[in-house]
């Protein structure tokens, strides 16, 4: 194949994949798309976590734990939805891309969204694994704080960068690549078996690490 050739084959290629995302990310297809971005992001965020406790143990790395990838499945085809339409309220409240707008929309994204997507993670996993009302409770003690605390950690700077910087048609996209990472996170503190022994961070145990 000639240059002129390989040229001409790249950008076609590149206009096919152009057209491929302008209809998958257009108003008629995003729900799908979100949905669908959700579910893989969210199993490829457990495989890569389970993948990183194998080596870690020197375990075999056939053995992935293919029943908790299906329940990270059902968590993602539940929050790609509530994503979707979580963004498109906050900017009809919220519209425009100023300092005191972008601060409003962090703070709303982190005391509102945060703890529905943390809830809607335990719940399902919860109701996947038929655990009970008490224990679930208690896992919202343990696991849910420190989910909580991490989602600080990652989707703060994330946001600010996604209402500051990027333009509308981009911040679902961005928004799923850092998912890939809190999705690791999210699986790890879910069902890794060190978080079993995590302690329910009470009122007397936050005032201690404050001090």
């Amino acid at each position: 194949m000639n240059p002129a050739r390989k040229v001409w084959t790249f950008r076609h290629m590149f206009a096919s994949a152009q057209q491929v995302g302008t209809v998958l990310f257009s108003r008629r297809y995003l729900l799908y798309t979100n949905t669908g971005i959700s579910v893989s992001l969210s199993v490829s965020g457990d495989i890569l976590q389970q993948r990183y406790q194998l080596m870690k143990h020197n375990s075999d790395k056939s053995s992935l734990n293919v029943k908790r990838t299906g329940q990270m499945a059902v968590c993602g085809f539940l929050a790609g939805p509530v994503a979707h339409y979580w963004y498109i309220l906050l900017d009809r409240w919220l519209p425009g891309r100023c300092a005191r707008t972008i601060v409003k929309k962090v703070i709303l994204d982190q005391l509102v969204c945060s703890p529905i997507f943390i809830g809607l993670y335990l719940v399902s996993i919860g109701i996947l694994d038929d655990k009970k009302w008490e224990l679930l409770k208690e896992e919202f003690a343990t696991k849910g704080v420190w989910l909580f605390l991490g989602d600080c950690l990652i989707w703060i700077p994330a946001q600010i960068c996604n209402f500051a910087i990027l333009p509308t048609r981009f911040r679902v996209l961005f928004d799923n690549m850092v998912s890939l990472f809190a999705d690791v996170f999210y699986s790890y503190v879910i069902f890794d078996h060190e978080c079993d022994n995590m302690k329910p961070l009470s009122k007397d145990t936050l005032r201690v690490e404050r001090m």
